[in-house]
Formats: C-alpha cells, structure tokens, sequence
C-alpha cells in the first residue's frame, strides 16, 4: 500500500537539502506523491490551517501556518507563545485502530522556560489525554501514559534552529486495563529511527481518535511543526522527511 510512498520518497532525496546531519532536516523542495496510505496529512503548503480544528480555547493567531523559516516545502506549524490556552487538532481518524502512528518534523526554536505538554492524542470524546509529548528546557522530548507512568528524556534534543527539523514519531497503542502504551521514535541520522522510549502502564480502554496541537500561556513556548502524518502502520524517517 505504501509502496508509491517508498519510490516517491527514494526520487526526492537526492533534491533535498540536508541539515547538519544530525537528525535535522532544512528547507528544501518538495515534490508531493500519493496521500492515500494516510489516515492524515498535511503539509500546510496551503498557507493555511483549514484541515485542522480550533478545539480549545478563545481564538487566538498564536498557533497558525508561515512562510517564515519553514523547515520544509515553503510553509510550516507555527506554535508561538500562546497568549491563551488553546489547541488544534486534525479531524477525527474516525476508526477503531488499536495503534496509532504520528510522525512530523519538529524544531524548537523558542525554547520553553519549563517542560511544557505540547503534543497529545486524545480519545473520542476528546476528554482523555491517552499520550502526552512533553518537551524539556533542554529541547528533549519524553512520553506518558494515561493513568500510567512517563518515559525519561530522549537522549538527543530536537532541532532548536528555525527552518530545520527533526523526525519524530510517536505511537499509542490501546490497552485492555492497565496495559495502554505510549512510546516516541527520534531519529539523529535522518535515516532510521535512532531511539525509542516506551511506557506501557496505561490505564484506558478508549481508542485513540485525535492528535492535538497545544499551546499554554504560562509556557511561554514556541516550537514549529511539519509533514504531519497520521498512520495505522509505522511511519518510516524518509516518509516524513517527504512528506504527502
């Protein structure tokens, strides 16, 4: 299914501009192929959020889509020190899928004066944080669970330079009771996934439904996403760094 993926994917690496090697990928062109292996995905070269839902929060324009530094293509995430609590979520995946994949580029060039939640994916009623990404002071990330425990830091740090980005992907797999698992994938050589943490105590039933995008006003963090890509299979590096 995902084999036009693949080839489009082996076609545009020769195109792209790498970063510093080190797990970061810079602006460079894109050359869109086939979306349908996706539950969802969005490369924001629309200029615009229409594919996302404001779901928390007053409206505000501190979460939005720029031309400025975009790690790839010629818009990206932005998500700038939030003047109010709010969030922004892609439309339900709209099944029952027992695990979930989301995989996108992230950098962090506003680095947050705590460890701040960004990230989530919620259940059906959207009440539920099943998984939260959290990221440190020091530009690592780490999951957890709900009812359960959190994973330590990620070993490596994102990209904290606009315009360059960092895969990352996170997976949530439903549990029966006290068996739910969160787990994040980061890569460091813009090849394969290089670590992975995973905690695997979560106490709900529910299934997964919607990722989140999060800003908080005591935060005061701001980080930058791209090629988002929701998937009931595991996403590969060179799937995200392509992009749909």
């Amino acid at each position: 299914m995902k084999l036009t993926k693949i080839l489009g994917c082996l076609l545009l690496i020769p195109s792209l501009v790498l970063g510093n090697g080190f797990g970061f990928w810079a602006a460079a062109a894109k050359k869109n192929v086939a979306t349908s292996a996706y539950i969802f995905s969005d490369d924001f070269e629309d200029g615009t959020l229409g594919k996302w839902t404001h779901t928390v929060g007053a409206s505000d324009t501190n979460i939005f889509v720029s031309a400025a530094n975009p790690i790839v293509g010629s818009y990206t995430l932005y998500a700038e020190d939030p003047g109010v609590t709010t969030a922004w979520s892609p439309p339900s995946v709209g099944a029952d899928y027992d695990t979930l994949y989301v995989g996108f580029l992230i950098s962090n060039p506003d680095v947050a004066g705590a460890a701040a939640g960004i990230l989530r994916i919620k259940e059906e009623a959207y009440a539920t944080d099943l998984l939260t990404m959290t990221i440190s002071t020091a530009s690592k990330i780490k999951v957890g669970v709900s009812g359960g425990s959190t994973t330590s830091d990620s070993t490596s740090a994102v990209s904290t330079t606009a315009g360059v980005g960092t895969p990352v992907m996170l997976a949530y797999t439903r549990g029966t009771g006290s068996n739910a698992v969160a787990k994040f994938y980061i890569s460091t050589d813009d090849s394969t996934w290089t670590q992975t943490r995973t905690v695997s105590n979560g106490t709900s039933t529910d299934y997964p439904r919607f990722f989140q995008v999060v800003g908080v006003a005591s935060w005061n963090v701001g980080y930058h996403l791209d090629n988002v890509l929701i998937s009931d299979t595991e996403l590969t590096v060179a799937e995200i760094i392509a992009g749909p």
